[in-house]
């Protein structure tokens, strides 16, 4: 979903079309007659000029279609696409359905392939990995046996963002690289210079910064090639997050305020809420709390005008990490609600696992540990509902240190282990970590490579047994873990 647009059943106003000559030809053929090739044009025109059609338009268009099976499906994938747009998902996967069955009906493949990639992005959205892979390679399916290798690629693509989306770095990697062959066989710049830019962030997501810098400049080049402002914002935005990460902080700023520019000059606003939102995240690294306070209320602010909820429950989400920096952990809890409800209320499985996470640490640091391990747990849960290894391990972790605080070392320790298991799996930039402080917990239990080996292989089982629910129950058997007085 595009985010930021504004809500598209408004109706427009007439002079906005009616002075446009070409728009106001297309109107009026379609009122008159309403014929596929007409209404087709109009919607092209229309989303061209940045100027959707509105809901009533369409919906008159479509009651003209009845009988033309093509216009018909045409109607109700667009319909879906602003509901999509908006965010009601079950509105757009119920249109999504109707044009997808109208087009199975009367054999048009392509329209099929198209509305199963479509209702795949929505479970994508939604955090149902399972669904949205089925639809993909559904999808994928279909537009190999026509021959589509533009879809091809794109089916490709998304399939690695699904990888992405579960912590699967190796099967994105190779995903991400069927992409780019077929793109870059079939002269497709603009997507070429996507899929090196998501190749890079694999890269930094795995702490590979020098090859991450080479794959975004080569994004970066491509998109100054072919005058894709946006995509140059972008890419200027990741090149700044390698500086950030590898603590170059005046590197970091200058890119990230060579984007924010940009992005300022097209009028990407969820962009340019982005880029203050990582500018703020400068000024938290450099103990500037009230900079960075003011930028992420600026991304916040224009989160909420633009309707990104996702980027609002995002920057609530820092917000409250600041008063956590600064030992307010009442505000910290307040705003890491507001994330929680928004994220909730969007269908953010994903986000709402990160932020029951980051509730649970309140109640650690706090001594509640009745509270931390109950969220803790929340976090799992959702973690492996949806998927995400990493954030599963990441659970396992927390769980594991408490465990360790409330006497339980050696279980604690079987915890971390299956972290370490899980991000040794799929190359997570974690693993050294994970390692440093198994070892720390077992220096009483375990001697040597080959003593460590056989730990792990001893939480392997159960933990292939039922994803480690039977290891947490071990650690906090017997415990009555109460919340502190007061």
């Amino acid at each position: 979903m595009a985010p930021g647009k504004n809500p598209l059943q408004t109706v427009l106003p007439a002079s906005s079309s009616d002075d446009d000559p070409e728009l106001r030809a297309y109107r009026n053929e379609f009122r008159k007659n309403s014929t596929f090739d007409s209404t087709r044009k109009a919607i092209m025109v229309f989303l061209k000029k940045s100027k959707n059609l509105s809901y009533q338009e369409l919906e008159s268009c479509l009651k003209h279609q009845m009988g033309n099976r093509v216009g018909e499906a045409a109607i109700w994938h667009q319909l879906a696409s602003l509901d999509l747009a908006q965010g009601d998902y079950a509105g757009a996967r119920e249109k999504f359905e109707k044009s997808l069955k109208i087009s199975q009906e009367i054999g048009n493949r392509a329209g099929e392939a198209a509305t199963w990639h479509h209702l795949a992005s929505i479970d994508l959205e939604q955090g149902d990995y399972a669904a949205s892979r089925e639809k993909f390679e559904r999808s994928l399916k279909i537009q190999q046996a026509i021959g589509n290798r533009a879809g091809e690629a794109a089916a490709w693509h998304q399939l690695a963002t699904l990888d992405l989306a579960q912590g699967d770095y190796a099967g994105a990697r190779e995903e991400f690289e069927r992409s780019l062959k077929t793109k870059q066989e079939i002269g497709n710049r603009a997507g070429e210079a996507a899929t090196w830019h998501n190749l890079a962030s694999i890269d930094l997501e795995q702490g590979d910064y020098a090859g991450a810098r080479e794959k975004f400049e080569r994004s970066l080049k491509i998109q100054q090639a072919i005058g894709n402002r946006a995509g140059e914002a972008a890419t200027w935005h990741q090149l700044a997050s390698i500086d950030l990460a590898q603590g170059d902080y005046a590197g970091a700023r200058e890119k990230f305020e060579r984007s924010l520019k940009t992005r300022q000059e097209i009028g990407d606003r969820a962009g340019e809420a982005a880029t203050w939102h990582q500018l703020a995240t400068i000024d938290v690294h450099q103990d500037d709390y009230g900079g960075a306070r003011e930028k992420f209320e600026k991304s916040l602010r224009i989160n909420q005008e633009i309707g990104n909820r996702v980027g609002e429950a995002a920057t609530w989400h820092n917000l409250a990490t600041i008063d956590l920096e600064q030992g307010d952990y009442a505000g910290a809890r307040e705003k890491f609600g507001k994330a929680l409800k928004v994220r909730q209320e969007t269908g953010d499985r994903a986000g709402e696992a990160a932020t029951w996470h980051q509730l649970g640490s309140i109640d650690l640091d706090q001594g509640d540990y009745a509270g931390a391990r109950e969220k803790f747990e929340r976090s799992l849960k959702g973690q492996q509902e949806i998927g995400n290894r990493a954030g599963e391990a990441a659970s396992l972790y927390q769980l594991g240190c408490l465990a360790e605080k409330v006497g339980r070392r050696a279980e604690g320790a079987r915890l971390v282990a299956a972290c370490l298991l899980i991000d040794q799996a799929i190359g997570h930039g974690d693993a050294p970590r994970d390692l440093e402080t198994l070892t720390a917990m077992t220096r009483e239990l375990v001697r040597g490579p080959e003593q460590l080996q056989s730990f792990l292989q001893g939480v392997a089982q159960p933990y292939q047994q039922d994803r480690g629910w039977s290891l947490i129950e071990e650690a906090f058997k017997g415990l009555n873990l109460k919340k502190p007085e007061g």
